[in-house]
């Protein structure tokens, strides 16, 4: 009988070990469930009710070698505080040939400051720990170009304002307010050591020493690293993957609190207690639209700019037109309240000319912004017959669209 207990407990411990650990396998490899619950918080909403996520993803695979493979990442965020436009920003990372893959190499960036600990001193031999701080680059198949636009790309593009390590982008987080972000880059390395990628060992030796370093290269909190790992999760993910994702990359940034009070911006930890709810908004449930395609890009259409290799017309496909954009960070809405009356009394017509006072504050940004015009014919009351808008008063501007509105006859009833 004792013999029999000793058996059933011990059969009774094994099967309640074996519990213990599916329940632990089960606790630790499942996703964080109150990503369920939580709200989106990549996805923005502007001043107008336009929403869009604060970063979007796009990947050809190139799995019929059809195209080219092609990786892009398109940041949208404010131009102010008022939230009243978004501005876009794009990197795209594409094979050099239909044959060709994506890859990175190791930039060791020198103005990083490397950390050497000395192990062992033996007579002149010197045996060192070498700590080092990295970013990726292209590889030797692969090419990189800057996209942005003040319009998502609808009509206005440009590739000046390139992201960068100091870019930085003013977003909203939902119940949080505005928050203007930046890189890390190295100011923070313990995050670092969680991207550790590389370790070799290397030597250097003179007349008088020796030194054999034994060096570990790890990620700096900077866009190519964001980059990297989004192409990592991406790659991996099937074809027709086309939603929202989770992605947990929120502390590469430092955050800048607005304080619509004072009108100016304070850096907040978001480790601190008071600020638990901004920290887990942006570790835990930052989310961004990935969409993942089979096939290889073939036309500049493709792309989330509408652009390949810099060309809006990129064509592998036969005839093929893409389209003209304007460059400009802004699209400004101009109405007939913009524009001054002037009458020809002799032929009965009048025309419209952009304001003095309009050109005098905006022409010194005339390179940095795009006009939308719409002209209402029904809001000027005038018996002349309207001949057009002076184009030369226009002068310098980028005009994306002229449309006129004619005249509606009243009913009489």
């Amino acid at each position: 009988m004792k013999k029999f207990l000793i058996v059933l407990f011990s059969i009774i411990s094994c099967v309640c070990i074996c519990i213990d650990i599916v329940f632990f396998i089960f606790l630790f490899t499942q996703p964080d469930l109150k990503v369920n619950s939580s709200f989106n918080a990549g996805e923005m909403e502007d001043s107008t009710g336009v929403k869009r996520n604060f970063i979007e993803v796009l990947y050809y695979k190139n799995e019929d070698n059809s195209g080219l493979e092609l990786f892009e990442i398109k940041f949208n965020y404010f131009t102010d505080e008022s939230k009243s436009n978004y501005f876009s920003q794009g990197l795209q990372y594409v094979a050099s040939d239909i044959d060709k893959e994506i890859s990175f190499d190791v930039y060791s960036n020198l103005n990083y400051e490397k950390e050497d600990d000395l192990i062992k001193k033996v007579m002149w031999w010197n045996y060192y720990n070498r700590n080092e701080w990295c970013s990726f680059v292209c590889g030797s198949n692969t090419m990189r170009y800057d996209y942005q636009s003040a319009d998502d790309f609808e009509t206005t593009a440009g590739s000046t304002n390139s992201i960068d390590f100091d870019s930085s982008f003013l977003i909203e987080l939902p119940n949080s307010g505005m928050f203007l972000m930046e890189f890390k880059n190295d100011e923070h390395r313990k995050d670092c050591e969680l991207y550790k990628f590389v370790e070799d060992t290397s030597s250097e030796w003179n007349w008088f020493t020796s030194n054999f370093y034994d060096t570990t290269y790890y990620l700096a909190d900077d866009y190519t690293k964001l980059v990297y790992l989004l192409f990592n999760a991406v790659s991996s993910m099937p074809a027709g993957t086309d939603n929202s994702k989770i992605f947990e990359f929120g502390n590469m940034f430092n955050y800048y609190q607005y304080d619509e009070e004072s009108k100016t911006y304070s850096e907040v930890a978001v480790t601190g207690e008071d600020l638990v709810k901004v920290e887990d908004e942006i570790k835990s449930y930052f989310s961004i639209d990935v969409k993942v395609v089979s096939s290889g890009a073939k036309v500049s259409s493709d792309s989330m700019f509408g652009q390949i290799k810099g060309s809006s017309t990129f064509n592998l496909t036969g005839d093929y037109v893409g389209r003209d954009y304007l460059y400009g960070r802004q699209v400004i809405s101009l109405n007939e309240e913009d524009f001054i009356v002037v009458d020809d009394e002799v032929n009965g017509s009048y025309t419209l000319k952009l304001s003095d006072d309009f050109i005098k504050f905006y022409y010194l940004y005339k390179d940095d912004i795009v006009l939308n015009i719409v002209i209402d014919l029904n809001n000027l009351d005038y018996s002349f017959d309207f001949v057009g808008v002076d184009e030369d008063s226009l002068g310098d501007f980028s005009v994306a669209e002229l449309t006129i509105i004619d005249y509606v006859e009243s009913e009489v009833a």
